[in-house]
């Protein structure tokens, strides 16, 4: 009784707690994008740019680039919860958590403070970070809907792991297009095409970047599914223990029931 009464007690603070600290952090998120967005646009207005990879002649459009890359970032630490509001679904505050990671590290650390350019294989992490978190949402997403179902709705852990894969794979393949258009466009660098020494890569070597992305894509959304599959059929294995545990001392309470009046 006093545990139960603990368990019940204490899951509620806990989430408000996260909840709570989950607010915090998109706020400072938010802020960090401002300033930065801020203090990028002021430059720009003053001549003032920073080239990303050494060629001073493209830094202006870099810093455009980074300019509407925070503002979209802006909206995007937010877009959990639209997509509550409007359909009613809630993503985990984990997957939350990481969505929220991955934004502060793509766009501040990566755009801002140029990390694609210092730290190796930046570009590689935020990738496979990103095909897990997608591959993790579809998942989620499947699930819900089963629920929703309230059973008439039966989709096997295989199934939506599958599912899943696939939908981070085209989500990354729609990030692809969209690079390449922003490089074809705007003359952008997004599909590193261009190195640091201004040297303009052709043929095979032009597209490692994409080729690398996609796999690396792959990579965070078959760990992504394979996780949520095993972790959904122990589940499953669990609930059916817990089931047969009571169909057994249902059984055995009848059959005394029965005994005695007998």
């Amino acid at each position: 009784m006093d545990s139960v009464g603990i368990t019940a007690s204490t899951l509620p603070a806990t989430r408000r707690a996260m909840v709570k600290l989950t607010r915090i952090i998109d706020f400072a998120i938010t802020a960090i994008f401002a300033i930065s967005a801020t203090a990028v646009a002021y430059g720009l207005l003053n001549g003032e740019t920073v080239a990303a990879f050494g060629d001073a002649s493209r830094a202006g459009k870099d810093n455009l680039l980074m300019v509407a890359e925070c503002i979209l970032g802006l909206a995007a630490v937010h877009l959990p919860d639209l997509i509550k509001r409007l359909f009613r679904f809630e993503i985990s505050t984990s997957l939350r958590a990481l969505f929220s990671a991955f934004l502060f590290g793509a766009i501040y650390l990566g755009e801002v403070q140029n990390f694609y350019y210092i730290i190796p294989y930046w570009d590689v992490i935020l990738h496979c970070t990103s095909g897990f978190m997608i591959a993790y949402l579809g998942f989620e997403l499947l699930q819900t809907l089963c629920e929703r179902s309230s059973g008439t709705l039966k989709l096997p852990p295989v199934f939506c792991a599958v599912f899943a894969f696939f939908i981070a794979l085209g989500i990354g393949g729609i990030w692809e297009l969209y690079e390449y258009m922003m490089d074809g466009l705007l003359g952008l660098n997004m599909q590193k095409a261009i190195l640091g020494s201004g040297e303009i890569l052709a043929g095979h070597a032009a597209i490692t970047d994409t080729m690398k992305d996609v796999l690396v894509d792959c990579v965070g959304a078959v760990s992504a599914s394979l996780f949520c599959c095993f972790s959904a059929k122990h589940k499953k294995a669990q609930m059916s223990v817990r089931c047969f545990r009571i169909n057994i001392s249902q059984t055995i309470l009848k059959y005394l029931s029965n005994n005695r009046v007998g």
